[in-house]
């Protein structure tokens, strides 16, 4: 690996640190995803790859906010760019391109289907909650509000692990 000794480029620095906060994003999404409630993660003391859920939960705020505002300097920096995107070479007047209307297109479908929680969006919101709430037992377990979704959810096991242990020789 070698370095020059030319001219900071901001282009790249902005693009690298866009990339970077991106794949940390993506790899502190699939962790909160898959981890506990809050209130459940603190009863377990619940962890993946040595950080807790609400260090995953504070990286993924910090590098959201990151990553918006190098968006933003992204698109400053490369707005000419964009607009030749979106430009009849011809006329230089703006159109509304193939490649526009079907990124439109599918992010609108997106953003409805899971708005609506639709099919298959509904899905990945039953799988997030098999894997969230999967029976995770610990003996200490007090959950006092039986009000509480999560609370009603951990006594049941609980008294679906009572009844089975009665059973044990």
């Amino acid at each position: 690996m070698s370095f020059h000794k030319n001219k900071f480029n901001t282009k790249a620095f902005i693009s690298f640190t866009t990339f970077l906060s991106f794949i940390i994003l993506l790899l502190s999404g699939i962790c909160l995803y898959v981890s506990p409630s809050g209130e459940i993660a603190r009863e377990i003391n619940w962890k993946l790859l040595l950080l807790s859920r609400e260090a995953w939960r504070g990286m993924h705020i910090t590098f959201s906010i990151l990553f918006i505002v190098f968006i933003v300097f992204h698109m400053i920096y490369n707005w000419k760019v964009f607009c030749a995107y979106l430009k009849n070479k011809l006329t230089k007047k703006l159109v509304f391109k193939k490649e526009f209307c079907l990124a439109i297109l599918i992010v609108g479908i997106l953003l409805i289907f899971s708005s609506f929680q639709w099919f298959p969006f509904n899905k990945l919101l039953e799988w997030r909650e098999a894997i969230k709430y999967k029976p995770r037992v610990h003996k200490s377990i007090s959950l006092q509000d039986s009000t509480n979704p999560t609370a009603i959810h951990f006594l049941e096991i609980k008294k679906h692990q009572d009844t089975l242990d009665c059973f044990e020789v």
